[in-house]
Protein backbone atom coordinates (compact mmCIF):
# COMPACT_ATOMS: atom_id res chain seq x y z
CA UNK A 1 0.00 0.00 0.00
CA UNK A 2 0.93 3.56 -0.87
CA UNK A 3 2.01 5.84 1.82
CA UNK A 4 -0.80 8.16 0.80
CA UNK A 5 -3.78 5.39 0.90
CA UNK A 6 -2.33 4.50 4.10
CA UNK A 7 -2.21 7.60 5.40
CA UNK A 8 -5.54 8.07 4.35
CA UNK A 9 -6.31 4.23 6.19
CA UNK A 10 -5.63 6.12 9.10
CA UNK A 11 -7.57 9.01 8.91
CA UNK A 12 -10.35 7.02 8.25
CA UNK A 13 -9.87 5.63 11.41
CA UNK A 14 -9.51 8.48 13.15
CA UNK A 15 -12.67 10.05 11.76
CA UNK A 16 -14.57 6.71 12.90
CA UNK A 17 -13.63 7.52 16.56
CA UNK A 18 -14.30 11.35 16.58
CA UNK A 19 -17.67 10.64 14.60
CA UNK A 20 -18.60 8.35 17.15
CA UNK A 21 -17.91 11.17 20.27
CA UNK A 22 -20.37 13.18 18.27
CA UNK A 23 -17.24 15.92 17.14
CA UNK A 24 -15.61 17.07 14.08
CA UNK A 25 -12.64 15.48 13.18
CA UNK A 26 -9.51 18.46 13.28
CA UNK A 27 -6.39 17.39 10.32
CA UNK A 28 -3.72 18.52 12.33
CA UNK A 29 -0.10 18.24 10.47
CA UNK A 30 1.44 16.84 12.96
CA UNK A 31 -0.48 13.48 12.63
CA UNK A 32 0.83 12.72 8.73
CA UNK A 33 4.70 13.63 10.59
CA UNK A 34 3.82 10.81 13.05
CA UNK A 35 2.67 8.36 10.43
CA UNK A 36 4.83 8.69 8.19
CA UNK A 37 7.57 8.09 10.79
CA UNK A 38 5.53 4.97 12.28
CA UNK A 39 5.38 4.02 8.98
CA UNK A 40 9.13 3.31 9.05
CA UNK A 41 9.56 2.01 12.74
CA UNK A 42 11.95 -0.11 11.33
CA UNK A 43 13.91 2.83 10.75
CA UNK A 44 12.71 4.93 13.60
CA UNK A 45 12.44 3.31 16.56
CA UNK A 46 11.90 6.13 19.24
CA UNK A 47 9.82 8.55 18.48
CA UNK A 48 9.20 11.46 20.46
CA UNK A 49 5.52 13.76 20.15
CA UNK A 50 4.50 16.50 21.50
CA UNK A 51 1.33 18.03 21.17
CA UNK A 52 -1.10 20.43 23.00
CA UNK A 53 -3.59 19.06 25.48
CA UNK A 54 -7.11 17.67 23.30
CA UNK A 55 -5.16 17.72 19.81
CA UNK A 56 -5.58 13.82 19.34
CA UNK A 57 -2.13 12.34 20.52
CA UNK A 58 -4.11 9.23 21.74
CA UNK A 59 -5.84 8.59 18.59
CA UNK A 60 -2.76 9.66 16.31
CA UNK A 61 -0.65 7.43 17.99
CA UNK A 62 -3.46 4.33 17.77
CA UNK A 63 -4.37 4.25 14.41
CA UNK A 64 -1.71 2.54 12.60
CA UNK A 65 -1.92 -0.29 14.90
CA UNK A 66 -5.37 -0.12 14.71
CA UNK A 67 -5.53 -0.19 11.02
CA UNK A 68 -2.95 -3.28 11.20
CA UNK A 69 -5.64 -5.32 13.15
CA UNK A 70 -8.67 -4.63 10.75
CA UNK A 71 -6.38 -5.07 7.65
CA UNK A 72 -4.47 -8.53 9.42
CA UNK A 73 -1.40 -7.07 8.61
CA UNK A 74 0.46 -7.21 11.94
CA UNK A 75 3.51 -4.98 11.64
CA UNK A 76 3.94 -5.63 15.70
CA UNK A 77 3.49 -9.01 18.11
CA UNK A 78 0.84 -6.30 19.95
CA UNK A 79 0.70 -2.86 21.76
CA UNK A 80 1.61 -1.20 25.07
CA UNK A 81 0.12 1.38 26.24
CA UNK A 82 2.05 2.46 29.31
CA UNK A 83 0.21 5.21 32.02
CA UNK A 84 1.72 6.79 35.52
CA UNK A 85 -1.08 5.98 37.22
CA UNK A 86 -3.75 2.33 38.02
CA UNK A 87 -6.92 5.61 37.63
CA UNK A 88 -5.50 6.15 33.96
CA UNK A 89 -5.08 2.58 33.21
CA UNK A 90 -8.90 2.55 33.80
CA UNK A 91 -9.96 5.64 32.18
CA UNK A 92 -7.79 4.08 28.84
CA UNK A 93 -8.70 0.64 28.78
CA UNK A 94 -12.38 1.65 28.55
CA UNK A 95 -11.50 4.48 26.31
CA UNK A 96 -9.89 2.16 24.14
CA UNK A 97 -12.61 -0.52 24.39
CA UNK A 98 -15.07 2.21 22.99
CA UNK A 99 -12.31 3.07 20.65
CA UNK A 100 -12.64 -0.48 18.84
CA UNK A 101 -16.70 -0.26 19.12
CA UNK A 102 -16.75 3.09 17.23
CA UNK A 103 -13.82 1.22 14.71
CA UNK A 104 -16.47 -2.21 14.31
CA UNK A 105 -19.12 0.24 13.14
CA UNK A 106 -17.35 1.39 9.90
CA UNK A 107 -14.84 -1.13 9.47
CA UNK A 108 -14.57 -5.19 9.54
CA UNK A 109 -12.97 -5.30 12.99
CA UNK A 110 -11.48 -9.05 14.03
CA UNK A 111 -11.83 -10.49 17.87
CA UNK A 112 -9.37 -8.17 19.60
CA UNK A 113 -8.37 -8.66 23.06
CA UNK A 114 -7.47 -6.02 25.37
CA UNK A 115 -6.99 -6.30 29.14
CA UNK A 116 -5.17 -4.36 31.31
CA UNK A 117 -2.78 -5.20 33.92
CA UNK A 118 -0.74 -3.66 36.63
CA UNK A 119 0.96 -6.60 38.93
CA UNK A 120 -2.33 -7.89 40.42
CA UNK A 121 -3.63 -11.52 41.30
CA UNK A 122 -6.31 -11.73 37.62
CA UNK A 123 -7.14 -15.53 36.11
CA UNK A 124 -6.22 -13.60 32.61
CA UNK A 125 -3.19 -12.18 32.14
CA UNK A 126 -2.96 -9.64 29.38
CA UNK A 127 0.85 -9.66 28.51
CA UNK A 128 0.87 -12.87 27.60
CA UNK A 129 -2.34 -13.02 25.19
CA UNK A 130 -3.56 -9.84 24.65
CA UNK A 131 -3.52 -8.04 21.69
CA UNK A 132 -3.79 -4.52 23.53
CA UNK A 133 -2.50 -3.83 26.90
CA UNK A 134 -2.46 -1.05 28.99
CA UNK A 135 -0.60 -0.69 31.92
CA UNK A 136 1.50 1.53 34.48
CA UNK A 137 5.30 1.89 33.97
CA UNK A 138 6.14 0.41 37.46
CA UNK A 139 4.61 -3.10 36.32
CA UNK A 140 6.21 -2.51 33.00
CA UNK A 141 9.73 -1.74 34.41
CA UNK A 142 8.93 -4.67 37.10
CA UNK A 143 8.32 -7.19 34.53
CA UNK A 144 11.25 -5.89 32.14
CA UNK A 145 14.02 -6.27 34.80
CA UNK A 146 12.27 -8.83 37.07
CA UNK A 147 12.37 -6.72 40.15
CA UNK A 148 10.24 -7.67 42.95
CA UNK A 149 9.06 -5.00 45.39
CA UNK A 150 7.76 -5.27 48.50
CA UNK A 151 4.47 -7.33 48.99
CA UNK A 152 3.93 -9.24 46.09
CA UNK A 153 3.84 -8.05 42.40
CA UNK A 154 3.44 -10.58 39.71
CA UNK A 155 6.10 -10.76 36.93
CA UNK A 156 4.50 -11.06 33.73
CA UNK A 157 6.44 -12.14 29.84
CA UNK A 158 9.18 -9.80 28.75
CA UNK A 159 8.97 -11.80 25.71
CA UNK A 160 5.82 -9.89 24.73
CA UNK A 161 7.51 -6.65 24.69
CA UNK A 162 9.86 -7.85 21.61
CA UNK A 163 8.78 -6.70 18.84
CA UNK A 164 5.37 -4.81 19.90
CA UNK A 165 4.80 -1.01 20.08
CA UNK A 166 5.14 0.67 23.16
CA UNK A 167 3.20 3.97 23.73
CA UNK A 168 4.81 5.93 27.13
CA UNK A 169 1.94 8.65 28.25
CA UNK A 170 1.77 11.27 30.28
CA UNK A 171 5.25 11.02 31.13
CA UNK A 172 5.27 14.45 32.92
CA UNK A 173 3.14 12.51 35.76
CA UNK A 174 6.42 10.58 36.82
CA UNK A 175 8.13 13.57 38.37
CA UNK A 176 9.66 13.17 41.85
CA UNK A 177 11.31 15.54 44.31
CA UNK A 178 14.54 13.67 43.82
CA UNK A 179 13.52 13.64 39.46
CA UNK A 180 14.54 9.45 40.50
CA UNK A 181 11.59 8.28 37.99
CA UNK A 182 13.10 10.63 35.03
CA UNK A 183 16.09 9.76 35.74
CA UNK A 184 15.98 6.02 35.21
CA UNK A 185 13.37 6.70 31.94
CA UNK A 186 16.00 7.42 29.56
CA UNK A 187 17.82 3.96 30.31
CA UNK A 188 14.72 2.21 30.53
CA UNK A 189 13.91 3.33 27.26
CA UNK A 190 17.58 2.67 25.58
CA UNK A 191 16.71 -1.39 27.17
CA UNK A 192 13.30 -1.43 25.24
CA UNK A 193 14.79 -0.41 21.84
CA UNK A 194 17.55 -3.02 22.27
CA UNK A 195 14.79 -5.45 23.05
CA UNK A 196 13.40 -5.00 19.61
CA UNK A 197 10.26 -2.60 20.73
CA UNK A 198 9.24 0.40 18.59
CA UNK A 199 8.30 3.41 21.46
CA UNK A 200 6.45 6.31 21.14
CA UNK A 201 6.98 8.98 24.20
CA UNK A 202 4.29 11.40 24.18
CA UNK A 203 2.69 14.03 26.04
CA UNK A 204 2.04 18.00 26.11
CA UNK A 205 4.90 18.62 28.23
CA UNK A 206 8.54 17.24 28.06
CA UNK A 207 11.65 18.76 29.92
CA UNK A 208 14.01 19.54 27.70
CA UNK A 209 16.32 18.11 30.11
CA UNK A 210 14.60 14.76 29.71
CA UNK A 211 14.64 15.24 26.02
CA UNK A 212 18.77 15.59 26.48
CA UNK A 213 19.18 12.19 28.97
CA UNK A 214 17.19 10.54 26.22
CA UNK A 215 19.56 10.61 23.32
CA UNK A 216 22.48 10.27 25.61
CA UNK A 217 21.20 7.32 26.97
CA UNK A 218 21.03 6.02 23.65
CA UNK A 219 24.70 6.44 22.75
CA UNK A 220 26.43 3.49 24.91
CA UNK A 221 24.23 0.98 23.94
CA UNK A 222 24.21 2.19 20.19
CA UNK A 223 27.93 1.90 20.58
CA UNK A 224 28.44 -1.61 22.54
CA UNK A 225 26.11 -3.95 20.52
CA UNK A 226 26.39 -1.83 17.11
CA UNK A 227 22.46 -0.77 16.95
CA UNK A 228 20.90 1.58 14.94
CA UNK A 229 18.53 3.43 17.00
CA UNK A 230 17.59 6.33 15.57
CA UNK A 231 14.86 8.56 16.95
CA UNK A 232 12.61 11.26 15.22
CA UNK A 233 11.36 14.45 17.69
CA UNK A 234 7.64 15.77 16.30
CA UNK A 235 6.18 18.56 17.50
CA UNK A 236 2.87 20.40 16.52
CA UNK A 237 4.19 23.16 14.51
CA UNK A 238 1.79 26.39 15.11
CA UNK A 239 2.36 27.30 11.51
CA UNK A 240 0.93 23.90 10.34
CA UNK A 241 -1.37 23.10 13.18
CA UNK A 242 -4.21 25.46 14.08
CA UNK A 243 -5.19 23.98 17.71
CA UNK A 244 -8.85 25.12 17.42
CA UNK A 245 -9.14 26.28 21.27
CA UNK A 246 -10.41 29.46 22.84
CA UNK A 247 -8.55 32.37 24.42
CA UNK A 248 -8.06 31.36 28.06
CA UNK A 249 -7.16 34.50 30.78
CA UNK A 250 -4.57 33.10 33.74
CA UNK A 251 -3.96 34.91 36.93
CA UNK A 252 -2.00 34.30 39.85
CA UNK A 253 -2.85 35.17 43.54
CA UNK A 254 -1.37 35.15 46.89
CA UNK A 255 -3.31 32.67 49.86
CA UNK A 256 -5.04 29.21 49.60
CA UNK A 257 -6.94 28.10 46.92
CA UNK A 258 -9.07 26.06 50.04
CA UNK A 259 -9.69 29.61 51.79
CA UNK A 260 -11.28 30.82 48.43
CA UNK A 261 -13.62 28.31 47.70
CA UNK A 262 -16.58 29.79 48.79
CA UNK A 263 -16.01 32.90 47.02
CA UNK A 264 -14.81 31.32 43.54
CA UNK A 265 -17.94 28.71 43.74
CA UNK A 266 -20.16 31.68 43.71
CA UNK A 267 -18.49 34.31 41.33
CA UNK A 268 -16.73 32.25 38.46
CA UNK A 269 -18.47 30.90 35.98
CA UNK A 270 -19.45 27.35 35.49
CA UNK A 271 -18.60 24.06 34.95
CA UNK A 272 -15.48 24.76 37.17
CA UNK A 273 -12.55 22.72 38.03
CA UNK A 274 -10.59 23.00 41.49
CA UNK A 275 -7.31 21.33 41.51
CA UNK A 276 -5.82 20.85 45.08
CA UNK A 277 -2.15 18.33 45.39
CA UNK A 278 -3.61 16.68 48.35
CA UNK A 279 -6.54 14.41 48.72
CA UNK A 280 -7.45 16.05 52.07
CA UNK A 281 -7.88 19.34 50.94
CA UNK A 282 -10.09 18.07 48.01
CA UNK A 283 -12.16 16.63 50.35
CA UNK A 284 -12.81 19.32 52.06
CA UNK A 285 -13.56 21.64 49.41
CA UNK A 286 -16.44 19.22 48.05
CA UNK A 287 -18.16 18.91 51.97
CA UNK A 288 -18.58 22.67 51.64
CA UNK A 289 -19.62 22.77 48.37
CA UNK A 290 -21.79 19.43 49.06
CA UNK A 291 -22.97 20.79 52.33
CA UNK A 292 -23.93 24.66 50.26
CA UNK A 293 -26.11 22.37 47.84
CA UNK A 294 -23.95 23.16 44.73
CA UNK A 295 -23.58 20.41 42.01
CA UNK A 296 -20.49 18.93 42.69
CA UNK A 297 -18.15 15.97 41.76
CA UNK A 298 -14.55 14.88 43.29
CA UNK A 299 -12.53 13.22 41.70
CA UNK A 300 -8.98 11.86 42.88
CA UNK A 301 -6.69 8.56 42.92
CA UNK A 302 -8.30 6.97 46.28
CA UNK A 303 -11.66 6.19 44.76
CA UNK A 304 -12.49 1.99 44.54
CA UNK A 305 -12.47 1.54 40.51
CA UNK A 306 -15.82 0.92 40.55
CA UNK A 307 -16.54 4.59 41.61
CA UNK A 308 -13.85 5.95 39.75
CA UNK A 309 -14.96 4.67 36.16
CA UNK A 310 -18.33 5.76 36.53
CA UNK A 311 -17.50 9.10 37.55
CA UNK A 312 -14.67 9.18 34.77
CA UNK A 313 -17.77 7.93 32.14
CA UNK A 314 -20.01 10.74 33.42
CA UNK A 315 -17.69 13.01 31.87
CA UNK A 316 -17.68 11.41 28.71
CA UNK A 317 -21.59 11.79 28.36
CA UNK A 318 -22.43 14.78 29.74
CA UNK A 319 -22.27 17.82 28.21
CA UNK A 320 -20.71 20.86 29.80
CA UNK A 321 -23.26 22.11 32.32
CA UNK A 322 -23.69 25.77 33.55
CA UNK A 323 -23.72 24.69 37.17
CA UNK A 324 -21.42 21.76 37.74
CA UNK A 325 -17.96 22.25 39.58
CA UNK A 326 -15.73 19.51 40.04
CA UNK A 327 -13.15 18.78 42.60
CA UNK A 328 -10.10 16.96 41.68
CA UNK A 329 -6.79 15.85 42.74
CA UNK A 330 -3.53 15.78 40.10
CA UNK A 331 -5.78 12.73 38.39
CA UNK A 332 -7.55 15.37 36.36
CA UNK A 333 -4.08 16.18 34.34
CA UNK A 334 -4.82 13.61 31.76
CA UNK A 335 -7.50 11.22 31.07
CA UNK A 336 -10.32 14.13 31.54
CA UNK A 337 -12.25 14.83 28.29
CA UNK A 338 -13.98 17.96 29.04
CA UNK A 339 -14.16 21.63 28.66
CA UNK A 340 -14.25 24.02 31.77
CA UNK A 341 -15.07 27.85 31.40
CA UNK A 342 -13.00 28.23 34.99
CA UNK A 343 -9.84 26.23 36.60
CA UNK A 344 -8.62 27.38 39.96
CA UNK A 345 -5.69 25.46 40.74
CA UNK A 346 -3.15 25.58 43.68
CA UNK A 347 0.49 26.01 42.15
CA UNK A 348 2.23 23.26 40.75
CA UNK A 349 5.47 22.41 39.13
CA UNK A 350 5.35 24.05 35.41
CA UNK A 351 4.71 20.93 33.13
CA UNK A 352 1.88 19.68 35.80
CA UNK A 353 0.44 23.40 35.48
CA UNK A 354 0.46 23.33 31.87
CA UNK A 355 -1.52 20.13 32.15
CA UNK A 356 -4.42 21.28 34.36
CA UNK A 357 -4.48 24.68 32.98
CA UNK A 358 -5.31 22.45 29.14
CA UNK A 359 -8.53 21.77 31.06
CA UNK A 360 -10.40 24.98 30.29
CA UNK A 361 -10.71 26.65 26.99
CA UNK A 362 -10.89 24.10 25.39
CA UNK A 363 -13.58 24.90 22.89
CA UNK A 364 -14.59 28.33 24.37
CA UNK A 365 -12.83 31.26 26.40
CA UNK A 366 -12.30 30.46 29.61
CA UNK A 367 -10.57 32.01 32.88
CA UNK A 368 -7.80 30.13 34.78
CA UNK A 369 -6.57 31.30 38.72
CA UNK A 370 -3.60 30.05 40.14
CA UNK A 371 -3.25 30.17 44.18
CA UNK A 372 0.46 30.55 45.27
Amino acid sequence: MSNSASLECYWNIVDAIVKSRGRETQRYHYFGELWHAIKDSHENRLIILQAPTGAGKTEAALAPFLWDLISSERRWHSLLYVLPTRSLVFNMFHRICKTLNACDESFKVLRVIVDYDYGGFTPFKAFLEGDITITTYDTLAYTFYGFRSYGHHLLLSAGKIAGSLIILDEVQLLQDSQWYSLTLLPYHIANLLIFGATVILMTATLPRILIKEIYKALEVPALRWNIRQPHVHISADPNKNVIMRGKLDISIKNGRLLDHVPKIAKDCEKPLLLVFNTVERAVKAYRFLVNNYYDVKLLHSRLISEERKLREEFFEKRPPSSDLIVVATQVVEAGVDYDFKTVATEISPIDSLIQRLGRAARRSNGEAIVYA
